[in-house]
């Protein structure tokens, strides 16, 4: 499992590095200019993401548009996040050598037929399929669970929305390659900061005190 931490600003890529992050993700549409990414550096690796504003984020062009954004900006070593809307330049970008999260955000849950068929498609594009949805009852935490448990591997699933956000801390232990936190502003509701995160897993993997 690796942790990404959501960034906005120097101060928090900082705090990430400092409190164990493994991949900084810099939210392109969070930032007040895009450009602003240029000048954000880190040591560790890093997934660009431009969230749509129909999967909850801030970016509202089209696909031409998300391409001049994020292609100017992509670094040999970085990971990009994709969505279905802007997969037709998932081969521009494994030509330059960058691995893709290729993601699905639904505001609602998904049935098990769904999710299957949601990882089938990203996968037709992507490396690492990433599916979050919104689970309204246990059962739905459940088959999400059991969903990640036996899909392939690597994929990163998650939830959205407060009600079960300890899904996240869950998650990992069936097999999702990717957590999200954040180290300050959270870039979606329900995300931990990554100190917090650290120390619940520390205390369900009984690791608290020893040396990592």
């Amino acid at each position: 499992m690796k942790i990404i931490v959501s960034v906005r600003n120097e101060d928090e890529i900082r705090q990430a590095e400092d409190s164990g992050a493994d991949i900084i993700e810099l939210r392109l549409d969070l930032l007040q200019k895009p450009h602003d990414a240029e000048d954000l550096s880190t040591r560790l690796p890093r997934v660009l993401t431009l969230r749509s504003s129909a999967e909850g984020g801030g970016f509202g062009g089209d696909p031409s548009e998300w391409a001049a954004q994020v292609l100017p900006l992509v670094r040999r070593g970085d990971l990009v996040d994709v969505e279905e809307c802007f997969s037709c330049f998932a081969p521009a970008l494994r030509s330059r050598g960058i691995r893709i999260i290729g993601s699905a955000h639904r505001a609602s849950m998904l049935s098990a037929a769904d999710l299957h068929a949601t990882e089938t498609r990203l996968r037709t594009y992507a490396d690492i399929p990433k599916i979050i949805v919104t689970p309204a009852t246990e059962q739905d935490l459940l088959t999400l669970c059991s969903f990640t448990l036996s899909s392939a591997k690597p994929i990163c699933t998650g939830v959205m929305g407060r009600q079960f956000a300890f899904g996240r801390i869950l998650l990992p232990f069936f097999g999702s390659s990717l957590v999200y936190c954040h180290a300050g502003t959270p870039a979606a509701e329900g995300q931990y900061h990554i100190r917090d995160f650290r120390m619940i897993l520390d205390l369900m993997t009984g690791t608290t005190g020893q040396k990592q």
